[in-house]
């Protein structure tokens, strides 16, 4: 019989000093990706949130001056970005001013304004009133909307 005895050789287990080094090393790089992910997908959220809200009020501004501006009787520009409109005797005040619209009842009671809509003008042209909105600081394209409105037939007929 041999005596001999023969070594195996086990290999060991659990983890060696190397795989502890580069745990420790990967460990923070992965922590830090992921949270530059979390904050820029929190940002996603919170800018197309603000596009949102900044189109509700676009689009509330734009319904408003065309209810208005459809009603009307007579439609004058009195300054540059301001808008008198006679609905059956009630003048209502429209005034484009540092990125928001206006609208006011000449007594005062009836007031909106519809705030951070971006660059706004408002123009009276020959029968349609012109209301752009540019918002160049969030890329959106420039709004420009074109009211057509029609004068009464007694209106017309005066200046034959």
């Amino acid at each position: 019989m041999n005596n001999r005895r023969t070594h195996t050789v086990r290999r060991a287990r659990g983890w060696s000093l190397m795989h502890m080094l580069i745990a420790m090393v990967l460990f923070p790089v992965f922590l830090l990706m992921a949270s530059k992910l979390f904050m820029a997908n929190n940002a996603l959220v919170s800018q197309a949130h603000h596009a949102q809200s900044r189109m509700t009020r676009t689009d509330i501004a734009v319904h408003q001056l065309q209810t208005d501006v459809w009603r009307a009787d007579d439609i004058r520009a009195l300054a540059p970005g301001l808008l008198e409109i006679n609905i059956g005797g009630r003048v209502i005040r429209w005034h484009a001013r540092d990125q928001s619209l206006i609208r006011q009842s000449r007594s005062g009671s009836d007031k909106m304004t519809i705030e951070d809509l971006g660059e706004v003008t408002l123009a009276v042209e020959p029968d349609a009133v012109r209301l752009e909105i540019n918002d160049r600081p969030y890329h959106c394209p420039r709004a420009v909307v074109v009211l057509t409105y029609l004068r009464s037939v007694s209106e017309e007929a005066g200046h034959e």
